[in-house]
């Protein structure tokens, strides 16, 4: 036995404006869509405090500290020594923050008689001009 179509119907008690498809299906669908937009702003709006108090409470110059790493250098034409944090990939000679010379080469430090030298060749093995020894690194403080 088919069931027979019918029309649906609704109880309009009480409504004196609107259809009633909307009162009982429209009022409370926009409900939803209008609590659903308020936690959606409200996460948002957390993401973004969170992002600024982030920002805010962050130390001075620690924008990209593990990109980089400490050497001090030497300028060959005015004889400035400093400690700069330099990129993994700085090609030497770098530029000297005192003269603007291209002339900034890495200081070298023997762990033996503790003499800073600027090494004259480049290559796989450093020697300390005072000692002879090849036990030499960074010159750097950790």
């Amino acid at each position: 036995m088919a069931r027979a179509d019918k029309p649906l119907s609704f109880d309009v008690r009480g409504v004196e404006h609107g259809s009633a498809e909307e009162v009982s299906v429209g009022a409370y669908a926009r409900r939803q869509f209008r609590r659903r937009v308020l936690i959606g702003a409200f996460g948002a709006a957390l993401i973004v405090g969170a992002f600024a108090l982030y920002q805010f409470l962050k130390p001075p110059g620690q924008a990209d500290q593990g990109e980089r790493y400490p050497v001090r250098v030497r300028c060959v034409l005015c004889g400035h020594t400093a400690i700069v944090r330099v990129p993994y990939d700085q090609t030497f000679p770098m530029r000297c923050p005192e003269c603007r010379e291209l002339a900034c080469q890495v200081m070298w430090q023997c762990r033996q008689c503790g003499h800073q030298f600027v090494a004259e060749q480049t290559g796989p093995v450093v020697r300390c001009p005072e000692c002879g020894s090849e036990r030499v690194g960074s010159a750097a403080t950790p």
